[in-house]
């Protein structure tokens, strides 16, 4: 069974006007394709179609909705996979937008899980004057911590690696240099010129 959420849109500050996504009929085939895939799992669920810009957002309900979840995820991950294959099949060439797979909230709280391990480790970083390299990550939660350091002062992001071993790396940045601030190197220098002149003037 699937349900339209009713104001969704709004909520998320989306309209129908304009939207860039993936058409009513294309969703349907991977609607279809979901709901037969997950009663032949044994699940006892529903579904909730709900948009947000080119997001046709799929939420899983009902009893067993948090079994289908799985171990981190992985189990929501792979029929996601699935679903997006089936959404590029039926759509047209040209046509933007894509599935996102969710069961009782799940993603909301994943998210929101990882933006507090995001400022945690940036804390970290600073505070220890050291990259940190997190385990690998899918490459949406890599955007998640990617966009929660995005303004956090002193740290930078970046990728590294390939496929499934791609992880993120939290880079600490040096403080920037106050006005009056002389290199170490110019310091030296100085106080050793300072007390050569004195020197001079001694003899």
């Amino acid at each position: 069974m699937v349900t339209e959420r009713e104001g969704s849109n709004e909520a998320r500050g989306e309209t129908d006007d304009g939207f860039d996504g993936l058409d009513e009929e294309t969703v349907d085939e991977v609607r279809w394709f979901l709901e037969g895939t997950l009663e032949r799992m044994g699940y006892r669920v529903a579904l909730e179609l709900s948009r947000s810009g080119p997001e046709a957002i799929l939420e899983i309900v009902g009893d067993d909705s948090s079994q289908v979840i799985g171990k981190k995820g992985a189990t929501l991950d792979a029929l996601q996979v699935l679903c997006n294959r089936v959404a590029r099949k039926f759509s047209e060439d040209g046509e933007r937008g894509y599935v996102l797979l969710d069961a009782n909230g799940y993603r909301a709280r994943h998210e929101k899980n990882l933006q507090e391990l995001a400022t945690k480790l940036g804390d970290q970083a600073i505070r220890e004057r050291r990259t940190i390299t997190m385990e690998p990550m899918s490459p949406r939660d890599r955007r998640v911590v990617h966009m929660a350091l995005a303004k956090f002062t002193g740290v930078r992001t970046q990728s590294q690696g390939e496929g499934a071993d791609r992880r993120l790396q939290i880079i600490p940045m040096a403080p920037p240099r106050r006005d009056g601030d002389r290199p170490r190197g110019g310091d030296r220098g100085g106080d050793r010129g300072d007390r050569g002149g004195d020197r001079g003037r001694r003899e």
